[in-house]
């Protein structure tokens, strides 16, 4: 699989061939539209849906990750932690649990910088938020069912998290005993995994 310097090279001549087709385009036209001139910036969304196809769905579990605007963070840590080419073999499935943009705020300023002045730490700690095996929603709400209300999920990092529901609401405990709650009640499927949003970051808290 093409790393994500091709991802981002790929992305870069997009937006050099866009520009080019709107310049030759207004070049042709003589008056200008106000309305045309102040038209609204993309989204998250629309930049979404004009990325994944150029990538042919490479790497799509942290493009997804990186163009939510919920999980923005989460995936600027993984750059951090030097954690991209985890999900770089397209054999591999996986389960991330995203801690929100609110998750990482509400993080104590000082340990979130120490946090990220140790690659090494960082990763250790993103590590504990990824299972290299795919639960989506359903899935996992069933194992948990199954095991008598509890499944433990082995984490990249080699710890386990616990899952259990708290009525349709999945509740994660790390191996320190704090407890997250994943939002939205869902999971989120790309073709390499899924990913889940959380409401705090797990191990730090």
């Amino acid at each position: 699989m093409k790393n994500l310097k091709h991802f981002t090279y790929l992305f870069t001549i997009f937006f050099l061939f866009i520009s080019c087709e709107n310049n030759t385009k207004k070049s042709d036209v003589k008056e200008t539209n106000t309305s045309e001139v102040n038209r609204p910036t993309p989204n998250n969304t629309e930049l979404e849906k004009k990325i994944v196809p150029i990538d042919n769905g490479e790497n799509l579990l942290f493009q997804r990750l990186m163009f939510n605007e919920q999980t923005a963070l989460f995936a600027s840590s993984l750059t951090s932690g030097n954690l991209i080419n985890v999900f770089s073999n397209s054999e591999n499935k996986f389960t991330v649990f995203a801690p929100s943009n609110d998750a990482f705020k509400a993080v104590d300023g000082k340990i979130l910088s120490d946090l990220f002045k140790d690659k090494f730490l960082i990763a250790a700690v993103l590590k504990l938020h990824i299972v290299p095996e795919k639960f989506d929603y359903e899935t996992l709400s069933n194992k948990i069912v199954a095991g008598g209300g509890t499944f433990s999920l082995k984490t990249l990092m080699g710890e386990k998290i616990k899952a259990t529901l708290s009525g349709n609401q999945i509740v994660l405990t790390d191996f320190n005993g704090t407890q997250v709650n994943v939002l939205n009640n869902k999971s989120i499927s790309t073709d390499d995994g899924v990913y889940y949003i959380i409401d705090k970051v797990m191990a730090i808290n």
